[in-house]
C-alpha cells in the first residue's frame, strides 16, 4: 500500500458516501483523483497523451469501443465483454481483482441508498444465460453483478446457453416463487422482458413484493412493445404484488452502474 493507493482506498471505504462532504472529504477526493491520474500517466502512454493539467477533456463512451485505453496491471483479474448491442461486437475489458472489489462495493452503496436492495434473502429470475455455462457477453457483466449485491435465496436463469429464451422455465419459476413472501427480482435485457410479457397467460398472484430491473436502456431492443406496454403487461400479470420497475444504465467500459428512479427517470 502506498500513499497514493491509501487515498483511493480511503475514498472507496467511506462509510456514508452520500452524506454532504466535509472539507476533509473534499481534500480526500482531490487526493484520490490526483493519485489515480498520476498512476495511469506513469503506466499508460495513451492516457498520458490525453491528460492535461489545466483541462479535463470530455471522453465519449464510444472511444472505449474504438481504442484500447486500459492501463496494464500486474494483478490478476478477469476479462468481461459487453453485449455488443451498440456496435454489434462485444468489447473485451479487463478488470483487476482490486478494481472489481471497489466496483461491487460502490454498486452496493448505490442500490442500498436507492432502497432497491435490503439484507433479506430474495429470489432472482434472471432473463439471461447462466454464466457458469459459458462466456456470454454483457449478461455476466451486468446482471450477475447485481445478484452479488444482495443475499440470494434462489436464482433461476431463463435464457439457454444458445441464447434462446425459455418462457416455460421463467413462468414456472414465477409460479413457484409466488407462494413465498420473499422479494422477487426480475433482471434482464429489454428484449427478454418483452418476451416474458408476450408469453404471459393467467395472472400470477405474488405474496411478496416484485422488483424488475432491465438493462440495455430500452434503446430499440424490443421488437413489438415499448417500455410502458411491457411494464403494464407484467404488472397486470403479477396480481397483488408491489411493482417497482427500474431501468439500468451500464456497460463493460463503465462498470459502475446507475439506475433510474421508480418513475423511470435517471437523475444525475
Amino acid at each position: 500500500m502506498t500513499p497514493a493507493t491509501d487515498a483511493i482506498e480511503a475514498l472507496a471505504g467511506l462509510a456514508n458516501p452520500f452524506a454532504a462532504p466535509s472539507s476533509e472529504e473534499d481534500r480526500l477526493f482531490a487526493d484520490a483523483m490526483a493519485a489515480a491520474d498520476a498512476w495511469h500517466r506513469a503506466r499508460n502512454p495513451r492516457y498520458a497523451a490525453l491528460w492535461d493539467e489545466n483541462t479535463r477533456p470530455l471522453l465519449p463512451v464510444g472511444l472505449f469501443k474504438r481504442a484500447d485505453l486500459a492501463t496494464p496491471v500486474d494483478d490478476g483479474g478477469e476479462t468481461l465483454r459487453s453485449s455488443g448491442t451498440t456496435s454489434g461486437q462485444g468489447t473485451p475489458v479487463f478488470f483487476d481483482a482490486r478494481s472489481m472489489a471497489r466496483i461491487r462495493q460502490g454498486m452496493l452503496h448505490i442500490f442500498m441508498r436507492a432502497g432497491y436492495f435490503d439484507l433479506r434473502p430474495a429470489n432472482f429470475l434472471v432473463l439471461a444465460p447462466d454464466p457458469a455455462q459459458g462466456d456470454h457477453p454483457g449478461y455476466a457483466t451486468a446482471f450477475t453483478r447485481f445478484t452479488d449485491c444482495a443475499p440470494q435465496r434462489e436464482v433461476v436463469y431463463a435464457v439457454d446457453a444458445d441464447g434462446q429464451f425459455s418462457a416455460a422455465r421463467a413462468w414456472e419459476a414465477l409460479r413457484r416463487f409466488a407462494d413465498e413472501a420473499n422479494t422477487l427480482f426480475v433482471f434482464g435485457l429489454t428484449v427478454w422482458f418483452e418476451h416474458l410479457a408476450l408469453a404471459a397467460d393467467a395472472p400470477v398472484p405474488l405474496r411478496g413484493p416484485l422488483r424488475g430491473l432491465t438493462g440495455g436502456g430500452w434503446k430499440g431492443l424490443a421488437r413489438t412493445l415499448d417500455r410502458p406496454e411491457i411494464v403494464a403487461r407484467l404488472t397486470a400479470h403479477y396480481a397483488g404484488a408491489i411493482g417497482d420497475w427500474r431501468s439500468d444504465f451500464c456497460s463493460s467500459e463503465l462498470e459502475a452502474h446507475g439506475n433510474c428512479c421508480a418513475a423511470g427517470r435517471f437523475h444525475l
